[in-house]
Order: structure tokens, then sequence, then C-alpha cells
């Protein structure tokens, strides 16, 4: 699974390393009945500003919309959405723009005639700066040699195409797995035992993390199977391309698809993991179990794995964890490069549901590559 343990860069070294910029399916038109504010933080996480903004305001948080959470220690650009009816009660935008302005920056405000939703966020926008490590002690233990810095620019521009050209594997980032946490045998024993803990949200986070953990096992799976860049019968494929809500597809062997909008799917999280089980797709078709196809052989080889049965996944519901079905790849849209001196920046667009950290650690893992071909 991939790390944010690089060998060729240092990655978020410094807050403005990586600044994560929130993109919306409609930009606000000053039309409406609820106030958009557009903000940038930093050392501080959403939860923070909406705590803050509670108690300023005495509104309770429900009174606060937002399409999503974003990194604590880095710079990030997001949304905030509330009701004109509510700041008219506190009175108006003007007041609820000093406060937050003493936390954050404000970048700008408008109005609409909606909520600010979690679907909302299309995708999010990227700036990172990697910065170079001493390339010659990365790969010296093996080759006893050096390589020039034109030749190593030469490589990561040529992984960079790559990615660009062939995706990358939609892994969840280390940030989802709690480091306190982390010990994917304490998540199982929540599923197969149903402890509830003394906090019911900690359990249920440590379930997600789980849930999110035999997602990132799938992917192993399928690369290891070399079945990463295919699909195979019964694959449950998603369209990228469609609005808000994603649209389902069967994959069957009579069927084409186009790679360049259709990726295959996989639960993140729910009781009906395993394709056998009923599941509406398209024009509400249910898909019943009638072979053992290699798209199911893999999702049992999961379970397998976990020592897991399908009746012990219907505990997800028991924890309020709901199924969900999630593409195994991405690719970043406009992704651009230029280098400064020998630091790497990078900038580019992913789905609201994809890791930056992801596509640098697969960047590097691309690079290592590389360089082990052309240096034998």
């Amino acid at each position: 699974m991939i790390t944010e343990d690089l060998k060729y860069f240092e990655f978020k070294k410094f807050p403005h390393d990586f600044i994560v910029e929130e993109k919306l399916w409609n930009v606000p038109s000053w039309k409406g009945h609820v106030f958009y504010v557009f903000f940038e933080k930093k050392n501080k996480n959403t939860f923070d500003i909406l705590k803050y903004l509670s108690k300023e305001l005495n509104l309770k948080r429900k009174h606060f919309w937002i399409a999503w959470l974003k990194d604590k220690f880095w710079i990030t650009r997001q949304w905030i959405s509330i009701y004109k009816r509510t700041l008219n009660s506190r009175g108006w935008a003007k007041k609820f723009l000093d406060i937050l302005s003493k936390k954050v920056k404000i970048l700008k405000y408008t109005w609409w005639d909606e909520l600010l939703k979690v679907w909302d966020n299309k995708w999010n926008l990227f700036f990172l700066r990697l910065r170079r490590k001493d390339i010659g002690k990365g790969i010296s233990k093996n080759y006893n040699q050096k390589i020039s810095e034109d030749f190593f620019k030469k490589i990561v521009e040529q992984c960079l195409k790559e990615i660009k050209e062939n995706w990358f594997p939609n892994y969840f980032g280390i940030q989802r797995f709690w480091k306190k946490f982390s010990n994917p045998k304490i998540w199982k024993k929540l599923i197969l035992w149903q402890k509830f803990l003394n906090d019911p949200l900690e359990a249920q986070f440590k379930v997600q993390a789980y849930a999110s953990w035999l997602f990132n096992k799938y992917i192993d799976l399928r690369l290891s199977e070399w079945l990463f860049d295919k699909f195979v019968k019964w694959d449950i494929l998603v369209d990228i391309l469609s609005n808000k809500h994603p649209i389902f597809r069967l994959y069957l062997s009579d069927t084409k698809f186009e790679k360049e909008k259709f990726i295959v799917s996989w639960p993140v999280r729910g009781y009906n993991l395993v394709v056998s089980w009923d599941f509406k797709i398209k024009d509400w078709m249910i898909v019943k179990f009638t072979e053992l196809t290699p798209a199911l052989e893999l999702e049992l080889e999961i379970l397998k794995q976990e020592w897991l049965t399908v009746n012990v996944l219907a505990n997800f519901k028991k924890f309020k964890v709901f199924g969900i079905r999630r593409p195994i790849k991405v690719i970043p849209s406009d992704l651009r490069y230029k280098w400064d001196k020998n630091d790497l920046l990078l900038m580019f667009e992913l789905p609201s549901w994809s890791y930056a950290s992801v596509l640098v650690s697969w960047l590097d893992k691309l690079i290592d590559e590389k360089l082990t071909q052309n240096l034998w």
C-alpha cells in the first residue's frame, strides 16, 4: 500500500508546500438567500472554525454548511454557507465576516439559492512543492553510482506523463487512518465482536478506517493479479463523467465501455460487499449470483484473507456505516509542472474523493522503478 515515506522528494515540509483549493459544481452567483464565504486557513482544521463560529455567534453546528473537511496543517481554501435569515438574527453578514476574519483569511463572498452539500465539492485544485532529497543516497546502496540532475529530471517528467495518460491507484491516503490507532487487527475485532467501546463515534471511525483499509487491499490484489487496467465479468463500473451522483454499469463479456470514462469500483464499506448479494444497478436491475467470475473471486479472496464471512459484513450497519462504491483508479486533470532549481512544482485537479498524497507516492514509486531499469 502507498505511504508518504518518499525516497526522492520531501513532501509537506512546510505549510506552503501544500495548498488545496475546493472547487464546486456550481459557482455561487450573487442570487439567492444563502450566504457563501470562500476562505483560507492554516494550522486549523475545519471543525476548529465551526466550533469558533458557533461560540462567537451563539449558533448550533447545524447552522453552518460545508462541502468537505480540509487538512489542518497546510494551506487550505474552502467554502462555508449559512442562511440569510440566520444572519439577520445575528447582526447580518458583516458581523459574520468580521468574526470569521479573525481566524481565517476571507478570499471572497457571494449569495446562492441552496445550502452547500458534501456532493457540491466536485474536485480540488492542488499546488505542491516537492523538495528534492539527495538522490545519490537513494540509489548508491544498490548501484554504487550517482546520476545527473538532468537525467533525474528527465525520468521524473516521463513518470508524470505516464500518470497523466494512464491513471494512478485511488488508494485511501494515510491521513484516513488514525496514527494512534493504526492497527487493522483492532479495527476488525470491532466488526467481529461488535464492540462499541466507550465512545460510539470512536468505534465508528475505526470501523470506517477498516473498510478503507480493505479497499486498499483490494487495489493491491488487482495490481498483483494484473487486473488493474482490465475489466472482468461482473465488475461494477462507475461513470466518472456523470454529474453529482455516480452512475453504475455492470460489465459483462459482451459489453463495451470506454476506459476513459468508466472505472472499476469496489465497496468501501457496508454489508453488500460481494457482487452476488442484491445490488441495484442500471435501471434498478438486480444482480444475482449465477456463476463464479473473476470479479467475484477477487472479492471472495479479500474475505478469505481477512477471515470474514458475508454475514459478518452486515455488522457494518450496526455502526451506522453504510455501503458506497469507490473507483479503484483516478486521473489528474490539467496536470502541470515546472522545476524551481531542484524542487518540483506541481499543479493539478483531483476529484474530491481522491488524495494528492497518493499521487505523489505513486510518482515516487514510478521514479524508483524507472531508475532501477535504467541503472542495471
